[in-house]
């Protein structure tokens, strides 16, 4: 999940996902870090209630993503819904246990991927749609960035360097101040000028994409937000980016 840190109590304590700039918590203050779920203590402990589905400021729920258990290059394989992580609520009548959650299936990427925790009926994930599982929390990344309306890129726009590609394509993120170096890692999520970032219409020429590793944390983003300026706040989220800026792997 993201975390907006304001103080720190441990100087030397190392980030979870350190960046080429950012190695120590305390390099970190006011900005947007990246952190392990089940390694975040809520004021509110919603973690040990029944059902830790989150709001947003918007007032949309709160997604997450669902990355491949079995794949170390983390490879999201779905956007689902956290329903909790109760560790006595049951999943085709088994308890979740410790460093679970049990998750809503709303969205799938990769239809073969396998389950955590298979059952008679459903063993890969395309099985699983509008349906309750049970997924390791370490393998998912709660965000509010991937809302219900995003939809699967398309072509990219005539006259740019980047030709048509899959959805979800992974890509490189170049530096939009003509530098060429690689800024960040992502998937693009839409090529639909109609589309919105952050309330923003993408239009033409643009690509909506998810920040999954920061290359070059103070890197500013394209298109800065009240909360998003540099590549380091975007991570687990989604920016909008020019298509003669991106780099299909």
């Amino acid at each position: 999940m993201a975390v907006l840190v304001k103080s720190v109590l441990s100087s030397k304590a190392s980030l979870w996902r350190p960046t080429s700039d950012v190695s120590y918590l305390e390099e970190a203050v006011g900005c947007k870090i990246p952190w392990p779920m089940d390694k975040v203590l809520l004021y509110r402990d919603p973690v040990t209630s029944e059902d830790v589905s989150m709001q947003n400021k918007e007032g949309e729920t709160r997604r997450c993503k669902i990355f491949d258990w079995d794949n170390e290059d983390d490879e999201v394989i779905a956007e689902g819904l956290v329903c909790s992580s109760n560790s006595k609520e049951r999943v085709n009548n088994i308890p979740l246990g410790p460093s679970a959650v049990s998750i809503q299936v709303v969205k799938v990427f990769n239809d073969n991927a396998p389950l955590w925790r298979p059952s008679a009926d459903i063993s890969v994930i395309n099985d699983a749609i509008n349906e309750k599982i049970a997924w390791p929390v370490q393998k998912i990344d709660v965000t509010a960035a991937a809302t219900p309306d995003a939809t699967l890129p398309k072509a990219v726009s005539p006259g740019s360097n980047s030709s048509t590609k899959s959805p979800k394509q992974k890509c490189f993120l170049l530096d939009c101040s003509n530098y060429g170096c690689k800024v960040a890692e992502g998937r693009v999520i839409s090529t639909d000028p109609k589309d919105t970032c952050h309330h923003v219409p993408l239009r033409p020429n643009a690509s909506k994409v998810c920040v999954e590793v920061a290359k070059i944390g103070n890197a500013k983003v394209w298109r800065p937000s009240s909360e998003i300026v540099f590549i380091s706040d975007a991570i687990g989220s989604v920016v909008a980016w020019p298509n003669d800026k991106i780099k299909f792997v």
